[in-house]
Protein backbone atom coordinates (compact mmCIF):
# COMPACT_ATOMS: atom_id res chain seq x y z
CA UNK A 1 0.00 0.00 0.00
CA UNK A 2 1.16 3.55 -0.67
CA UNK A 3 0.03 6.91 0.64
CA UNK A 4 -2.44 7.48 -2.22
CA UNK A 5 -4.08 4.12 -1.48
CA UNK A 6 -4.23 5.04 2.20
CA UNK A 7 -6.14 8.25 1.41
CA UNK A 8 -8.51 6.28 -0.81
CA UNK A 9 -9.10 3.68 1.91
CA UNK A 10 -9.89 6.42 4.46
CA UNK A 11 -12.28 8.12 2.03
CA UNK A 12 -13.98 4.82 1.14
CA UNK A 13 -14.39 3.86 4.80
CA UNK A 14 -15.89 7.24 5.67
CA UNK A 15 -18.26 6.93 2.71
CA UNK A 16 -19.27 3.41 3.76
CA UNK A 17 -20.09 4.75 7.25
CA UNK A 18 -22.02 7.70 5.79
CA UNK A 19 -19.45 10.17 7.13
CA UNK A 20 -17.63 11.31 3.98
CA UNK A 21 -19.32 14.73 4.21
CA UNK A 22 -17.10 15.53 7.21
CA UNK A 23 -14.17 15.88 4.79
CA UNK A 24 -15.92 18.97 3.35
CA UNK A 25 -15.97 20.77 6.72
CA UNK A 26 -12.46 21.81 7.74
CA UNK A 27 -13.68 22.82 11.21
CA UNK A 28 -14.37 19.11 11.91
CA UNK A 29 -10.97 17.75 10.82
CA UNK A 30 -8.18 17.76 13.42
CA UNK A 31 -4.55 16.75 13.62
CA UNK A 32 -2.98 15.93 16.99
CA UNK A 33 0.70 15.57 17.73
CA UNK A 34 3.16 15.88 20.57
CA UNK A 35 6.25 18.04 20.63
CA UNK A 36 9.05 17.28 23.06
CA UNK A 37 11.07 20.07 24.67
CA UNK A 38 14.43 19.40 26.33
CA UNK A 39 14.66 21.22 29.65
CA UNK A 40 18.46 21.27 29.67
CA UNK A 41 19.56 21.15 26.03
CA UNK A 42 23.20 20.50 25.33
CA UNK A 43 24.63 23.36 23.35
CA UNK A 44 27.67 22.51 21.26
CA UNK A 45 28.93 26.10 21.40
CA UNK A 46 30.47 27.80 24.40
CA UNK A 47 31.72 31.30 25.06
CA UNK A 48 35.33 31.45 26.16
CA UNK A 49 38.44 33.50 25.52
CA UNK A 50 40.30 32.47 22.38
CA UNK A 51 43.06 30.06 23.23
CA UNK A 52 41.56 28.88 26.52
CA UNK A 53 42.55 25.25 27.03
CA UNK A 54 40.04 24.23 29.70
CA UNK A 55 36.44 25.38 29.38
CA UNK A 56 34.05 24.13 32.03
CA UNK A 57 30.35 23.57 31.74
CA UNK A 58 27.97 24.22 34.61
CA UNK A 59 25.66 21.23 34.97
CA UNK A 60 22.12 22.56 35.07
CA UNK A 61 20.24 19.30 35.36
CA UNK A 62 19.64 15.97 33.73
CA UNK A 63 20.60 16.32 30.07
CA UNK A 64 17.66 14.25 28.83
CA UNK A 65 14.99 15.81 31.06
CA UNK A 66 12.12 16.98 28.92
CA UNK A 67 8.46 17.82 28.85
CA UNK A 68 5.93 17.08 26.13
CA UNK A 69 3.16 19.28 24.81
CA UNK A 70 0.19 17.72 23.02
CA UNK A 71 -1.14 20.06 20.33
CA UNK A 72 -4.34 19.58 18.33
CA UNK A 73 -5.48 21.92 15.62
CA UNK A 74 -8.19 21.91 12.99
CA UNK A 75 -7.82 22.16 9.24
CA UNK A 76 -9.10 25.73 9.63
CA UNK A 77 -6.03 26.49 11.76
CA UNK A 78 -7.81 26.75 15.11
CA UNK A 79 -5.83 25.38 18.05
CA UNK A 80 -7.51 23.50 20.86
CA UNK A 81 -5.99 23.93 24.31
CA UNK A 82 -2.84 21.80 24.61
CA UNK A 83 -1.75 19.44 27.36
CA UNK A 84 1.65 19.73 29.03
CA UNK A 85 3.21 16.52 30.32
CA UNK A 86 5.76 17.26 33.03
CA UNK A 87 8.62 14.96 34.09
CA UNK A 88 7.45 14.17 37.62
CA UNK A 89 6.78 10.94 39.46
CA UNK A 90 4.03 12.70 41.44
CA UNK A 91 1.75 15.63 40.75
CA UNK A 92 3.79 18.72 39.77
CA UNK A 93 4.34 21.36 42.48
CA UNK A 94 1.69 24.02 43.03
CA UNK A 95 4.10 26.70 41.76
CA UNK A 96 4.31 24.90 38.40
CA UNK A 97 0.58 24.21 38.14
CA UNK A 98 -0.27 27.87 38.79
CA UNK A 99 1.61 28.93 35.65
CA UNK A 100 -0.52 26.81 33.30
CA UNK A 101 -3.38 28.63 31.53
CA UNK A 102 -6.86 27.68 32.73
CA UNK A 103 -8.12 25.39 29.94
CA UNK A 104 -4.85 23.60 29.27
CA UNK A 105 -4.40 19.99 30.29
CA UNK A 106 -1.76 18.97 32.81
CA UNK A 107 -0.20 15.54 33.03
CA UNK A 108 2.94 13.97 34.38
CA UNK A 109 5.04 10.90 33.75
CA UNK A 110 8.46 9.75 34.92
CA UNK A 111 10.15 10.99 31.75
CA UNK A 112 7.76 13.75 30.64
CA UNK A 113 6.54 11.72 27.66
CA UNK A 114 3.01 10.94 26.55
CA UNK A 115 1.42 7.74 27.87
CA UNK A 116 -1.86 6.12 26.81
CA UNK A 117 -3.55 7.13 30.08
CA UNK A 118 -2.52 10.76 29.54
CA UNK A 119 -3.76 10.78 25.95
CA UNK A 120 -7.06 9.38 27.22
CA UNK A 121 -7.26 12.23 29.76
CA UNK A 122 -6.42 14.75 27.05
CA UNK A 123 -9.14 13.54 24.69
CA UNK A 124 -11.76 13.25 27.47
CA UNK A 125 -11.03 16.39 29.48
CA UNK A 126 -9.36 18.87 27.13
CA UNK A 127 -10.07 18.15 23.46
CA UNK A 128 -13.69 17.05 23.92
CA UNK A 129 -14.40 19.98 26.24
CA UNK A 130 -12.99 22.30 23.56
CA UNK A 131 -15.26 20.73 20.91
CA UNK A 132 -18.30 21.22 23.15
CA UNK A 133 -17.42 24.80 24.16
CA UNK A 134 -16.90 25.79 20.51
CA UNK A 135 -20.09 23.93 19.53
CA UNK A 136 -18.25 22.01 16.83
CA UNK A 137 -20.58 19.54 15.18
CA UNK A 138 -19.78 15.90 15.83
CA UNK A 139 -18.58 13.54 14.73
CA UNK A 140 -15.15 15.03 14.08
CA UNK A 141 -12.06 13.37 12.65
CA UNK A 142 -8.86 13.33 14.71
CA UNK A 143 -5.73 12.24 12.85
CA UNK A 144 -2.83 11.11 15.06
CA UNK A 145 0.37 9.21 14.43
CA UNK A 146 0.17 5.46 14.89
CA UNK A 147 2.06 5.42 18.19
CA UNK A 148 0.76 2.91 20.73
CA UNK A 149 -0.12 5.70 23.18
CA UNK A 150 -2.88 6.83 20.80
CA UNK A 151 -4.32 3.48 19.80
CA UNK A 152 -5.58 1.57 22.81
CA UNK A 153 -8.94 -0.13 23.18
CA UNK A 154 -9.92 2.30 25.96
CA UNK A 155 -9.12 5.34 23.80
CA UNK A 156 -10.97 3.84 20.84
CA UNK A 157 -14.05 3.23 23.00
CA UNK A 158 -13.86 6.75 24.45
CA UNK A 159 -13.61 8.33 21.00
CA UNK A 160 -16.52 6.23 19.77
CA UNK A 161 -18.67 7.42 22.72
CA UNK A 162 -17.67 11.06 22.22
CA UNK A 163 -18.18 11.20 18.45
CA UNK A 164 -14.48 11.46 17.64
CA UNK A 165 -13.30 9.40 14.68
CA UNK A 166 -9.72 8.50 15.55
CA UNK A 167 -7.58 7.77 12.48
CA UNK A 168 -3.92 6.73 12.56
CA UNK A 169 -1.87 8.46 9.89
CA UNK A 170 -0.06 6.53 7.20
CA UNK A 171 3.18 5.16 8.72
CA UNK A 172 6.50 6.85 8.01
CA UNK A 173 4.88 9.82 6.29
CA UNK A 174 5.11 12.29 9.17
CA UNK A 175 6.85 14.96 7.12
CA UNK A 176 3.93 14.92 4.68
CA UNK A 177 0.95 14.37 6.95
CA UNK A 178 1.80 16.03 10.27
CA UNK A 179 2.13 19.78 9.87
CA UNK A 180 3.05 20.08 13.56
CA UNK A 181 6.24 18.12 12.86
CA UNK A 182 7.36 20.53 10.14
CA UNK A 183 9.39 23.61 11.00
CA UNK A 184 7.70 26.81 9.77
CA UNK A 185 10.29 27.22 7.00
CA UNK A 186 9.23 23.84 5.55
CA UNK A 187 5.50 24.57 5.36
Amino acid sequence: MNIRNWFQIIENELEREGLKHILNDSSRIFNGDETNFLLCPKNKKVIACRGTKNVYEVDQGVAKASLTVMFTFSATGNLSPPMIIYPYKRKPPKEVLETVPEKWGIGYSDNGWMKASLFYEYVANVFNVYLEEKKIEKPVILFVDGHKTHLTLQISQLCNRLGIILIALYPNATRLLQPADSPPSNL
